[in-house]
């Protein structure tokens, strides 16, 4: 139905203009929905089989990831248990 998709390339081109630019400190980057490096590819064969409304939340769930008002329940060791 979709790939979670990982563009390495931009991802090593962001991270050495990051580490080029004057006052650079060495961290963990993260990367996500807004950076564009991590994205949602709808199978094309399939995509016009997904229903509209299906569509619309999975639209709806892009956006919030990329504005960050999407909040994903993170589940602690002792729920698992």
């Amino acid at each position: 139905l979709a790939s979670v998709l990982i563009d390495l390339p931009m991802a090593f081109l962001s991270s050495a203009r990051q580490a080029k630019a004057p006052g650079y400190q060495p961290a963990v980057i993260t990367f996500g929905a807004a950076s564009n490096v991590v994205r949602l590819a709808l199978n094309p064969a399939v995509e016009s089989q997904i229903p509209p409304g299906v569509r619309a939340q999975i639209d709806s769930v892009r956006s919030r990831l990329i504005a960050g008002t999407l909040t994903i329940p993170v589940a602690s060791r002792d729920s698992a248990r």
